[in-house]
């Protein structure tokens, strides 16, 4: 079974990885006027990255096999109609879900008020029924968005046990819900060393509860991941699968470390083939004609599951007005304390606007790079400030 995960790589002299700190040399430039690019959301088609030393692998020398990934010359295209397309994709997943499955392992599920992991959090538990409690092994769905009740009534509905879920830092104020992905000493790591986005959502809630004994340091994760990007992918005929996979790898998203051993379902490419094969034709069904659906999830579930409709998918806005994505002054004020007195703080004053906002922007991508500056003269790199 092979899945499309393709991670942005890094280059330097001493060689190419998906982590930029395992790349660094001995002596590190820092580039005076960096590029904004590097703190954009998406920067298709760019290399650059902060540091003169290094840069971003091309994304075709990075993946000559992704011609290959993408032949859907030889599948057979079979006559089939909605209904049966959303059966294939259904039956695909479960099996991608339960041959991908180690019962050896915790089980930890991120979940959120959304379509995809509403859906794979009802396949495991139709598997669940299936193959019994061995099967199963130790699991637990965590909600760590800001999205908790409607969480509740999802676990609920699919009829998980209390034991098997909890809401990430319960209790806390909206405003401090997110404080442990705010720690200057350590984020350059989920980061990946000058992200943009200040948290990471493959990442630090894992790394709390790993702290706090709640799981283990051995694990397998599920996300849902990648259905509402292919989906538009497909359904905006502009477009295709291969175009999907070479804007994602220019994107923010692509240079976060992921905590755990993780399992994208919808990146699988059979799964895939199926989207690209029979998708242009049905995915309008998902909404009004015309506009492009959210995701293939809610396609089927609609039909497997249309009881989920009665819960609410919150949207980012949702999020936004219930104060998650608003850091506390008090956190805002110790993050540009932290950035003031590191190496990069001094050399580089703050000449942009600073946002107490969880977004993409310069700020924050300057905030991880301070912090990534510090690790690197921590040990023994020669960092200096291009003239």
């Amino acid at each position: 079974m092979k899945f499309f995960k393709r991670p942005r790589i890094y280059e330097s002299s001493v060689g190419r990885s998906e982590h930029i700190w395992e790349i660094m040399p001995k002596n590190v430039t820092v580039k005076k006027d960096i590029n904004p690019v590097c703190f954009n959301a998406t920067s298709e088609g760019y290399t650059e990255t902060p540091f003169v030393e290094v840069s971003i692998v091309p994304y075709e020398s990075a993946y000559p096999d992704i011609i290959e990934d993408f032949n859907f010359d030889g599948l057979v295209k079979l006559d089939i109609n909605y209904d049966r397309f959303i059966e294939l994709l259904y039956e695909q997943l479960v099996k991608v879900i339960e041959q991908t499955w180690d019962s050896s392992k915790f089980h930890v599920i991120p979940h959120s008020s959304g379509n995809d992991t509403r859906l794979i959090s009802y396949i495991i538990k139709q598997l669940y029924d299936k193959n019994g409690k061995e099967w199963l092994g130790d699991i637990l769905f965590v909600e760590a968005n800001g999205e908790q009740k409607e969480f509740l009534e999802i676990m609920k509905l699919v009829g998980w046990d209390k034991s098997q879920y909890m809401i990430y830092n319960e209790g806390a104020e909206p405003s401090k819900y997110h404080n442990h992905s705010f720690n200057f000493d350590t984020c350059w790591k989920s980061l990946n060393g000058y992200m943009s986005y200040p948290m990471n959502k493959w990442y630090d809630f894992v790394d709390y509860l790993q702290q706090q004994g709640t799981i283990p340091e051995d694990l397998q994760l599920y996300t849902g991941y990648g259905a509402n990007e292919t989906t538009r992918a497909i359904h905006d005929r502009g477009q295709s699968l291969e175009w999907y996979y070479w804007w994602h790898y220019h994107i923010a998203l692509s240079q976060i470390t992921y905590k755990g051993n993780w399992v994208h379902p919808f990146w699988e490419l059979d799964f895939l083939h199926l989207m690209e094969i029979y998708g242009w034709k049905y995915l309008d069904k998902a909404g009004e004609k015309g506009k492009s659906p959210l995701s293939v999830s809610k396609l089927i579930l609609d039909k497997i599951a249309p009881e989920f409709k009665e819960i609410k998918n919150l949207t980012t806005n949702d999020v936004a007005e219930r104060g998650f994505l608003e850091i506390s002054d008090e956190m805002m004020y110790r993050e540009m304390k932290n950035y003031g007195e590191s190496w990069y703080g001094k050399n580089n004053k703050v000449k942009m606007p600073v946002y107490k906002v969880i977004m993409h922007c310069e700020w924050w991508g300057k905030w991880a790079l301070a912090s990534f500056c510090e690790y690197l003269i921590k040990e023994g790199h020669n960092v200096e400030m291009e003239c």
